[in-house]
């Protein structure tokens, strides 16, 4: 009898030990099989952050840049998805990290709302609604001369650092179905970029001329090359005879006519030949002489005509080649 009983405990003790063994393997398949099934059937999203590229619309950001806007850590938001609101805190992240540290995810036909525009910002998820969102465009920094009559000519400084900025745009947008269907401009803001200022000297009778070549060259002259020794950047103005204090005769004593031109005879001497251009290039007054006085410092006046040719010109920066 007691033999009986000892081989039946241990024919238990086999089927239990079967028992268990059998329990694991079909845990341990269920496990392998459930992770498999997730990994091939889920989207890469279903691991990570989700795109949510387009669909989601910030409001009362300011003149902050929504592209990648991130929470600070420990800040304190609202999260509502259609009648369900909880609040959260967030950690250094974005909106679609946030999202998938809650492992919410963001349906298909759903967008995101992010409020600043009250004490605690909220986030909404949800199909449909109309909000008011600001967009940024980049306004790069410009550069603005003007003149300082206490500087010599020639002589800059920068009156202002300048700093690029942004111009902020006001939208209306209806969101149906997680998509935009409607959007309507609604304002401008200023521009938050600083203009670079340069002032620049506008002093002619100390002024210094600005040799543009100190080697000198050739130019080429209706097919005829003209040495030069040296070329100036100049004021350029314009006289006529019968205006003002303008009579027929030069300096010289020579008779007033196109070609004749007034310098101040520290800077040219009289007599020198010349040849006169604008310095963008959108006038050539040509071959000149230089007879006549009556300007100072670096400002060279070309004789015109008439005193309507001599309003056309007004008044603009010249290059004077010093003719051999």
């Amino acid at each position: 009898m007691k033999q009986y009983c000892m081989e039946w405990m241990r024919s238990q003790r086999r089927s239990l030990s079967a028992l268990m063994t059998l329990v694991i393997c079909v845990t341990l398949l269920s496990a392998t099989f459930t992770y498999a099934n997730a990994w091939d059937t889920a989207s890469a999203a279903f691991f990570a952050p989700q795109d949510l590229a387009g669909r989601v619309f910030f409001t009362g950001l300011g003149e902050n840049s929504p592209e990648d806007y991130r929470f600070e850590n420990g800040e304190k938001l609202s999260l509502q998805r259609h009648e369900l609101a909880i609040p959260v805190f967030a950690e250094d992240e974005t909106i679609a990290e946030l999202l998938f540290r809650l492992d919410i995810q963001v349906g298909d036909e759903e967008a995101v709302l992010v409020d600043f525009s009250s004490g605690v910002p909220s986030i909404t998820i949800d199909d449909s609604f109309v909000c008011e969102v600001e967009h940024v465009v980049a306004d790069p920094c410009v550069t603005r001369y003007e003149p300082n009559s206490s500087l010599a000519w020639g002589e800059e400084v920068v009156a202002q650092e300048g700093a690029d900025g942004v111009i902020p745009h006001t939208y209306r947008v209806r969101v149906e179905d997680g998509k935009i269907t409607s959007s309507l401009h609604l304002s401008t803001g200023e521009s938050t970029m600083q203009e670079r200022v340069i002032q620049y000297g506008t002093r002619t009778r100390h002024a210094k001329v600005k040799v543009l070549d100190y080697e000198g060259g050739t130019i080429n002259v209706n097919g005829e090359e003209l040495s030069y020794s040296k070329s100036l950047r100049m004021i350029g103005t314009a006289y006529t005879a019968g205006i003002g204090v303008v009579n027929n005769i030069t300096a010289t004593g020579t008779q007033v006519r196109v070609g004749v031109v007034a310098v101040d005879k520290r800077v040219i001497p009289l007599g020198t030949k010349l040849f006169i251009e604008a310095a963008n290039g959108s006038y050539i007054y040509g071959t000149a002489v230089a007879e006549d006085t009556g300007v100072r410092g670096n400002v060279i006046d070309l004789y015109m005509n008439s005193y309507e040719d001599c309003v056309r010109f007004g008044r603009r920066d010249v290059n004077v080649y010093i003719l051999d």
